[in-house]
């Protein structure tokens, strides 16, 4: 039978509202940049209860029976995980481990999974910064920690590979070619997407020069938009 419309409009949200209401869901996540999602795990028969009395109330005030209401809502976390796949925001093996927890009836935090997005690019834009540094320092031909300490002095890499009588262009290539081949190697482990390497890759490409000329003493230090972490 088919869902009315305003059914399918609230079971969208409704394993989120349940776990967020009785906390019968918890969503872990374990990750190097990316990502790599965890099956949730069950609470205890209490909070199981709590929550299915809560999707009956729902059903009944929707005028559906419990049984279409998690249909419903089974549907929706398959198709979202689906479009996240797609997307290259979770790579196959993560999307497949995801359906097949929710095909068992365990469904994750669909919430967290969007929540945590901005803490895996916090997390992404420090692995970049770091390798950043490491390759810069690489190619100009100085310890990293020499690097950091001039850098925190306010001096840009640009002005530290000057002082060194090192090209611009020696630094970019050796930092694009660090990160591209640290890249591929998180794709070959399955880690990431390759959706989300080519992000990388393009948004360190338009702002490098940024990166390089920029000065600690500036409000603000830019940053690729897309991160591994992202």
């Amino acid at each position: 039978m088919k869902l009315p419309s305003k059914a399918l409009a609230v079971t969208a949200a409704l394993a989120v509202v349940a776990s967020a209401t009785f906390g019968a869901f918890r969503y872990t996540s374990a990750q190097t940049p990316p990502p790599t999602p965890t099956a949730p795990a069950a609470t205890n028969h209490k909070g199981q209860a709590a929550v299915q009395a809560f999707v009956d109330k729902v059903a009944a005030n929707l005028n559906v029976s419990p049984q279409q209401l998690t249909a419903a809502v089974k549907d929706a976390a398959l198709q979202t995980v689906d479009q996240q796949v797609a997307a290259g925001k979770l790579t196959q093996a993560q999307g497949d481990k995801i359906k097949a927890a929710i095909n068992n009836g365990k469904y994750p935090e669909l919430a967290r999974l969007f929540a945590r997005r901005e803490e895996r690019r916090e997390r992404g834009v420090q692995w970049l910064r770091r390798q950043i540094v490491v390759s810069s320092a690489k190619a100009i031909g100085i310890q990293p920690k020499v690097l950091v300490t001039d850098l925190k002095d306010g001096q840009s890499i640009a002005d530290v590979a000057a002082a060194h009588n090192v090209a611009l262009s020696t630094v970019k290539t050796q930092v694009t070619g660090d990160v591209q081949a640290k890249l591929n190697t998180l794709v070959q482990d399955k880690k990431i997407t390759q959706a989300r390497a080519d992000a990388v890759m393009k948004a360190l490409t338009n702002n490098l020069d940024k990166i390089l000329n920029h000065h600690r003493s500036e409000k603000s230090t830019p940053a690729p938009a897309a991160t591994p972490g992202a």
